[in-house]
């Protein structure tokens, strides 16, 4: 918000310069929307892009020695699966309690959230449905 008060000072002192007070009035009001400008950048910059995206990814579940279809969830931005959210071989699939392993073996095999890694292409282990 600082670069609004500053936007706002700097366009006063420029107006001033004008000699006038509807000098000083208008630059105050373009400074503060320069400020406004800038500070809406950054907070963009700042917020947007951070929801994570959601994907469905079959892999070999280490515990159980069994295929799973997973939806997992991902950062996009540091490339890191961060959570799963479903599990076809835990009942009910939502209610995932385990130590979660496939998510160190995701992020350790090299695929990104957001790439394809045509693990969809295989017959599905079984059913997220439920």
């Amino acid at each position: 918000m600082g670069s609004v008060i500053m936007g706002t000072i700097f366009g006063l002192i420029l107006g001033a310069g004008s000699g006038t007070e509807v000098g000083a009035f208008f630059g105050a009001v373009v400074g503060m929307s320069m400020g406004l400008l800038v500070y809406g950048i950054s907070w963009m910059r700042g917020n947007l892009g951070s929801a994570p995206t959601v994907e469905q990814h079959r892999l070999i579940c280490t515990p159980q020695g069994a295929m799973a279809d997973c939806e997992l969830e991902g950062d996009l931005e540091t490339g890191r699966w961060t959570n799963v959210n479903r599990c076809s071989l835990l009942h009910p699939v939502n209610d995932v309690s385990c130590e979660k392993t496939c998510l160190r073996l995701m992020n350790d095999s090299g695929v990104k959230p957001g790439a394809t890694c045509h693990c969809e292409d295989e017959e599905p282990a079984t059913s997220l449905a439920s």
